[in-house]
């Protein structure tokens, strides 16, 4: 039955291109037709179809037959499953935790050193001694007061709220204060005028100074020690000893020393400049001096000259009285502070 079909079907085909070509009038009569093969099912074409877009070349010819075909690249789907390759990635070994550093043993914090505290100020006794100089003087009075109180002239004092006591004798000198017996032990006890420069409530005279001396083995100056008992000294000597031998000045300046209670703080004023003859004699007390100091060591004292600084100032004009020794008030005051300008850089008052 369906042979039978399928032959009905050709005939049937066969005769409507017949009729078809044969009413044709484009076409001569008794030409042979040729007809093209039947069009692939759509399941089994391969031709690509483009749409009308710009995806199709404009200048492409469209009745050329020979159009280029781009396959199309096989779907994962169609590949036939032997074609297939499954990858399996290789597994990854699990990462270790990496072992932890022993901890370091804790260091001691390293000690710092401690400041140094500043040294509290303590509260001094001074003794004073001096010649003309220092005899109601403007130098005197600045000297005095900077004793006292070291606050107002040194930048960093050591010490406050200071004791001062002063015995100052024209003319005087090492020798008659250190002493123990003699013709200069006796002028001093029996001077008429000391001065205290303000230190207590009048000047006092020798007999006063000297009273308790009750024998020859005690100096004037052993004497005001044991009264007061200081513990640092300010000398302002050496003029009035021009022109005596090296050796007998530098004897009664040890001796000064070697009465002061050991370990006292000292200060000593040498001479200053003078116009006079006198000037390299007082180069030579402050030499003098100065060697004395080196080769001690009970008591440490500190030299304090000014010949170089006075002979070149032009503040004080005059700067000395007109026997070119003794000095006006201008020049008084200008060598205190002088004085002053060596003292406080030591930072020992």
């Amino acid at each position: 039955m369906l042979r039978w079909l399928a032959l009905c079907s050709l005939a049937f085909l066969l005769s409507s291109s017949w009729m078809a070509c044969h009413n044709s009038p484009s076409l001569p009569t008794g030409e042979l037709i040729i007809l093209p093969d039947s069009p692939p099912s759509p399941e089994k074409s391969t031709e690509t179809t483009f749409p009308q877009d710009a995806t199709t070349p404009e200048s492409a010819d469209a009745s050329d037959p020979q159009e280029q075909y781009v396959p199309e690249p096989p779907s994962p789907e169609k590949l036939a499953p032997e074609s297939v390759v499954e990858i399996t990635p290789e597994p990854q070994p699990e990462p270790q935790p990496e072992p932890m550093a022993e901890p370091l043993p804790e260091l001691a914090p390293e000690a710092q050193p401690e400041p140094t505290p500043e040294p509290t100020p303590t509260s001094l006794t001074v003794l004073y001694i001096g010649d003309s100089q220092s005899s109601g003087t403007k130098f005197a009075q600045t000297m005095i007061d900077a004793l006292r109180n070291p606050a107002k002239y040194c930048p960093q004092p050591r010490s406050q709220n200071n004791t001062v006591f002063s015995y100052t004798l024209v003319s005087s000198a090492a020798r008659h204060w250190s002493e123990l017996s003699g013709s200069s032990k006796d002028w001093l006890c029996a001077a008429a005028l000391i001065y205290t420069n303000g230190t207590a409530p009048k000047n006092t005279d020798g007999p006063t100074i000297c009273a308790g001396i009750t024998n020859q083995s005690k100096s004037v100056f052993q004497r005001r020690i044991e009264v007061h008992k200081p513990n640092a000294f300010l000398i302002q000597l050496g003029a009035n000893s021009i022109g005596f031998s090296e050796s007998y000045v530098k004897s009664r300046i040890q001796r000064m020393l070697d009465q002061m209670p050991q370990s006292s703080l000292c200060f000593w004023v040498t001479p200053t400049y003078s116009p006079t003859s006198q000037l390299q004699n007082r180069r030579d007390m402050e030499r003098w001096t100065r060697e004395v100091f080196q080769q001690n060591t009970r008591v440490l004292c500190h030299i304090l000259p000014s010949i170089d600084e006075i002979s070149k100032q032009t503040t004080c004009n005059p700067f000395h009285t007109s026997d070119g020794i003794h000095m006006t008030t201008c020049g008084s005051q200008l060598w205190a502070q002088v004085i002053l300008s060596k003292l406080c850089p030591l930072q020992k008052l």
